[in-house]
């Protein structure tokens, strides 16, 4: 039960992740305060989604922690949608919200950074990234999800084998009894029967005995 409702608190997390808002705001970054663009990340952890921007963006160059930030930065990435052959520095914060997370980027190009009304071209290209990358995180947490599903399938069958081997000496067990029942059973017949023979041979001593005595006190009177 437990393991169902996990699943459907994640699954449900993940299919919101599609058509997540999008948007731009000014926001502090190492540079000051610039123009950045977000995407809200529902019932995903800020942890989450920042290991997996950094895997993501590694297809553009290689992602740098930010000095004394908590930001991370690519420099002189070429991202076609964005910049066209021109490379841009991309930088990004990922923010813990009340129902998951926030990933910001600045996009730095020709010395300004992206925003809707200066470069809608490039900012359709970042709107694209981020959802892109949405659908990384959806798939991440799916293939998380069918990881810890796998793991718990493994653990009921491995219950099953463990009860099945049980079971198995279970029957060992009443079948051995069953065989001492019998012994025993054929042991109490075998067991009347010497007693039956016992007592003939104890009648039969007792008449040898009562003989014997007759003759001694017999052979007793005889001497007086």
């Amino acid at each position: 039960m437990k393991s169902t409702f996990l699943t459907l608190l994640i699954l449900g997390g993940v299919c919101s992740l599609m058509g997540q808002e999008i948007g731009e705001q000014n926001q502090p970054m190492a540079l000051g305060s610039q123009n950045a663009i977000y995407i809200d990340l529902k019932d995903v952890s800020s942890s989450f989604a920042e290991k997996a921007w950094r895997d993501f963006i590694s297809q553009y160059g290689k992602a740098k922690k930010v000095k004394k930030s908590n930001e991370w930065m690519v420099e002189g990435a070429q991202i076609i949608e964005i910049g066209g052959v021109n490379t841009v520095n991309l930088y990004s914060r990922t923010d813990e919200t009340a129902g998951g997370s926030r990933h910001y980027i600045w996009v730095e190009t020709g010395g300004k950074f992206v925003s809707e009304s200066d470069q809608k071209d490039a900012y359709n290209g970042a709107e694209k990234l981020l959802q892109d990358f949405a659908h990384k995180v959806k798939v991440d947490m799916i293939t998380l999800e069918l990881d810890a599903q796998q793991k718990a399938m493994d653990n009921l069958e491995k219950e099953l084998q463990k009860l099945k081997r049980e079971n198995d000496s279970y029957h060992k067990t009443i079948q051995d009894a069953k065989e001492r029942i019998a012994k025993a059973e054929t042991d109490v017949i075998k067991n009347v029967q010497d007693q039956q023979l016992r007592m003939q041979e104890i009648e039969l001593q007792r008449n040898i005995l009562e003989e014997v005595q007759r003759r001694l006190e017999k052979a007793r009177s005889e001497k007086s």
